[in-house]
């Protein structure tokens, strides 16, 4: 009888460690650096809205491409915020899907596995007769293969409400940018310490 308590009490006191969050299961501090083009410019706004108690730092430029967003990133070092937020690849030549993969692989080099990365895939119509799907190929299987890259699916919530389009198939309405800010901030709560 006394064995039984004995088990049933160490039963009872381990659960609650079981239950409990552990430091790997730990959320990453609420800091994060935002960066990007005229899509992360329009969307700025309306994340800081959805992330009242984060810390935001932004550096977005209308036509930034892939590469200069590589060398931002380097350039930020050690100050460099736990969650970094991509939105780039828009504004780059969708015929060449080796070299983006190769800067998707640099910047998440540049932030290192301890950082979460939020990119956010692209939607826009073909360039030079090419369509963005092969960048969006990348980001998905790098997504795979890194756990700490998040990739926000812009082209899905696109496709369910078109009428978020501007006429030149990039750029969104207002309420376009306001519900990408919320998936993007619903992205960054998610970003654990252990990826």
């Amino acid at each position: 009888m006394k064995m039984r308590s004995a088990v049933a009490l160490t039963a009872a006191l381990a659960a609650p460690a079981l239950l409990a969050p552990t430091a790997a299961d730990a959320v990453l501090p609420r800091r994060a650096f935002i960066q990007g083009d005229s899509l992360a410019e329009g969307t700025a706004p309306y994340l800081g809205r959805s992330l009242p108690r984060w810390s935001l730092r932004e550096d977005v430029d209308v036509s930034r491409h892939a590469q200069e967003g590589v060398e931002l990133l380097r350039a930020q070092g050690a100050a460099l915020e736990p969650v970094v937020v991509v939105q780039l690849g828009t504004n780059d030549d969708p015929r060449f899907v080796s070299s983006f993969r190769a800067l998707v692989e640099e910047s998440l080099a540049a932030a290192g596995p301890a950082r979460c990365v939020i990119w956010t895939n692209i939607v826009r119509p073909p360039a030079v007769g090419t369509s963005y799907r092969g960048y969006n190929d990348v980001l998905a299987a790098e997504a795979v293969r890194h756990p700490n890259l998040r990739v926000v699916d812009w082209v899905g919530m696109v496709r369910r409400h078109p009428w978020w389009l501007a006429p030149d198939g990039v750029h969104v309405s207002v309420g376009g940018y306001a519900a990408r800010a919320r998936a993007i901030a619903g992205t960054m709560s998610q970003c654990r310490r252990a990826m």
